[in-house]
């Protein structure tokens, strides 16, 4: 990627934008994979990211981390619990017991 990196809210739409074509068009934005690989640690785009890579065709097991940690930013967590349960994302069961668990206290 050339010139400064871009990210948050503007990088933010423009992974949901390439996750809106890559359910109809994947083709058009595979190419894009790796640059929304490397919004997976923008708080602002994260959540964006994982979906268009998810619908790129990426293991659930490998965006479980980001939508994670979208989860307990302070921004940019739209969205990443219901990615998760679109994605049958099993694997993340057990984090997201241990951040209930941290957030009730137990």
């Amino acid at each position: 990627m050339r010139g400064p990196r871009r990210r948050g809210t503007s990088a933010s739409r423009a992974a949901d934008l390439d996750a809106d074509l890559a359910a109809t068009q994947p083709a058009a934005v595979r190419q894009l994979a790796p640059l929304l690989r490397d919004l997976l640690d923008d708080p602002w785009s994260r959540g964006a990211a994982a979906r268009a890579l998810w619908r790129l065709g990426c293991l659930p097991a490998e965006l479980a981390a980001p939508l994670i940690a979208a989860i307990t930013a302070p921004c940019g967590g739209r969205g990443a619990l219901p990615l998760l349960t679109d994605m049958q994302a099993v694997e993340v069961i057990a984090d997201l017991q241990q951040l209930a668990d941290a957030m009730s206290g137990s």
